[in-house]
């Protein structure tokens, strides 16, 4: 009663939890689908019966983390999850399609490679263009955002 910060409190407790239960419905679901239903071969030469971690197998399904998807929002040049309507759904979905195994690869070594330079932000700076450039190397396509966009508006 005479804790003046308790609602506040209590909102980071309920947004931790609800993430908690995210994390955890999204894991149950992925691991639902990949044991309950079957896949075509993603290739002629593919061993559907292959379990994930032996040697040959193709990842049908894979979860995303919402950092990630965060993350490369915000590096594509998105702008912040307009909760109005559920058109930010469609561009998550977008997102996560696009983040294969080489872009994900490309872009944890392009912030491993950031968060070094801001540790020697003194001595050494990187720079706007040299930022812009590496940054365009992570769009799938060129033109990636505009093509997005221009599709959201269709909807």
């Amino acid at each position: 009663i005479l804790d003046k910060n308790y609602k506040d409190k209590e909102q980071k407790n309920f947004k931790d939890r609800n993430l908690n239960d995210t994390r955890y419905i999204a894991r149950l679901v992925l691991n639902y689908t990949k044991d309950y239903l079957d896949f075509l071969p993603l290739s002629d030469d593919e061993n559907t019966k292959l379990n994930d971690t032996q040697k040959g197998s193709k990842v049908h399904v894979e979860a995303k983390s919402g950092m990630l998807t965060s993350a490369l929002r915000h590096t594509w040049g998105f702008s912040a999850k307009d909760r109005n309507n559920h058109l930010h759904h469609t561009i998550d979905a977008v997102i996560i399609a696009y983040a294969n195994n080489s872009i994900v690869k490309a872009f944890s070594d392009f912030k491993k490679e950031q968060e070094s330079n801001i540790a020697e932000l003194y001595a050494k700076k990187i720079s706007e263009l040299d930022y812009k450039n590496k940054r365009k190397f992570f769009e799938p396509f060129s033109g990636f955002r505009q093509k997005v966009l221009d599709k959201i508006d269709e909807i």
